[in-house]
């Protein structure tokens, strides 16, 4: 059974499991900010000829620009008026989110924006395309591109998808035209497409905004109070907490070991003197193996840019040739865009991935360690704040035990716990035998 878990507390996390195992994760840092792919009714504050921009209110406290490529266009623009725009780019630091005025909504395998007619995608064959499908037929007032993926898709079934992407993106037209203050009119989902893409049986959400936009794309969503901490319910955080580990062995023998840079990712394969049956595994095997293992990790801690995976070194150059075939393969299908390149002459082998939000181990887990990473303030926090609201304790003291190394913490917790929970009293402890943190009730 495939399932997804969406769980919001100050930070957006998204697990996909498989048969009880976590198969994916996603961490995003202010859900509430605009992200890629939102549509917003904008108020015009600003029209900027020095900077060929113009200057709108989200109503998220920050305005974002249009860029206008020709100068003479910005006379159409006015303060006060109001416009539908998409995210193209989201907030960065002090600088606020980009937008476009052409508006459009996906659904992974075609795009449907205000125009007439249709185009293709560069990776999409047309002629191949319009001898299974024919010439697609017109959708008034919209354009359509359809992408490689709709090639796959049964003809009528393909029609009905156009169809409602088209009505959902009318209606928020429609629900634009009515609006008469900035804000959200659409909440992209192009951060769970790839998690999506494969079906899922359920889903569990606190998040009533995402499991809003789910039920409009037909998905039946098991919703939950905002304060129910889901993946701690779920037995999510043991899995969480396994991927601050540098270290994965392989089911063979052997060992991953991920070091995650500013600049890219590096993944150093180790060999094992054993296999698992007792024979000497050789280089390809696990090599093989060890690639596959990668990419499952690249998926469970979100790691995107370019990764670079040493491999074990293989004598035949066939066998260079045909893991890099296999990787090829085995990436094709991913999500984010996700791309192989042949292995160098020292066994390197560059993995490219589109961003799209952070790494597990950049917000949750985020300073060095040698084997097992320390975990973030912010996820600490989170950490206590699961034993704090555990239902099975009624009473309000508690012993705070931390691994010392979380020391210059302690006064930053103290002061949220005392907001958060000011009828607690907490006794505060230091022990290295500790591994991050331990929550256990006085008994009086």
């Amino acid at each position: 059974m495939r399932q997804l878990f969406i769980e919001r507390d100050g930070f957006l996390r998204i697990a996909l499991t498989q048969e009880g195992a976590m198969k994916a994760l996603r961490v995003l840092k202010d859900p509430q900010q605009p992200l890629e792919g939102d549509i917003y009714q904008a108020t015009i504050k600003n029209v900027s000829s020095a900077q060929s921009a113009v200057f709108v209110d989200l109503g998220t406290g920050r305005n974002a620009y249009l860029y206008v490529r020709s100068p003479k266009a910005l006379g159409k623009y006015h303060v006060g008026d109001r416009l539908p725009v998409e995210i193209l780019r989201s907030q960065v630091g002090k600088k606020g989110a980009k937008v476009t005025e052409a508006v459009s909504l996906t659904d992974g395998d075609l795009v449907v924006m205000a125009g007439r007619g249709h185009s293709y995608s560069r990776n999409l064959d047309r002629s191949e395309f319009e001898r299974i499908h024919g010439v697609p037929p017109e959708v008034p007032g919209f354009h359509i591109l359809y992408r490689s993926g709709s090639l796959n898709i049964e003809p009528h079934h393909l029609n009905l998808r156009v169809q409602g992407v088209a009505q959902r993106l009318r209606q928020i037209l429609d629900q634009a035209e009515q609006t008469l203050v900035p804000g959200r009119l659409y909440r992209d989902l192009g951060y769970l497409e790839d998690l999506l893409q494969d079906g899922v049986d359920m889903i569990h959400s606190n998040d009533p905004v995402i499991s809003a936009s789910l039920r409009q794309q037909g998905y039946v969503v098991t919703e939950y109070p905002d304060f129910v901490h889901l993946f701690a319910s779920h037995g999510l955080e043991q899995a969480v907490d396994r991927l601050r580990h540098k270290t994965v062995a392989l089911p063979g023998g052997g060992t991953l070991v991920i070091e995650e840079t500013e600049a890219l990712t590096a993944i150093d394969v180790n060999s094992a003197a054993r296999g698992s049956q007792g024979h000497r595994l050789s280089a390809y095997e696990l090599n093989e193996t060890a690639l596959r293992a990668s990419l499952e990790q690249i998926e469970l801690r979100s790691l995107s840019g370019i990764i670079v995976i040493d491999f074990v070194a293989m004598e035949r150059e066939a066998d260079a040739q045909r893991l890099w075939q296999t990787a090829s393969e085995l990436t094709e299908s991913m999500r984010p865009l996700t791309k192989a390149y042949p292995l160098t002459e020292l066994g390197l082998m560059q993995i490219a991935r589109r961003r799209r939000g952070e790494s597990v181990n950049q917000f949750l887990f985020s300073r060095e360690g040698t084997r097992k990473v320390p975990v973030s303030p912010t996820y600490l926090y989170k950490l206590i704040r699961i034993k704090l609201d555990d239902p099975a304790w009624s009473m309000k003291q508690f012993e705070i035990t931390l691994d010392p190394i979380y020391t210059l913490e302690r006064q930053a917790l103290e002061q949220l716990i005392t907001q958060d929970y000011p009828d607690y009293q907490i006794r505060w402890e230091f022990r290295r035998d500790v591994d991050t943190v331990k929550v256990v009730p006085i008994l009086s």
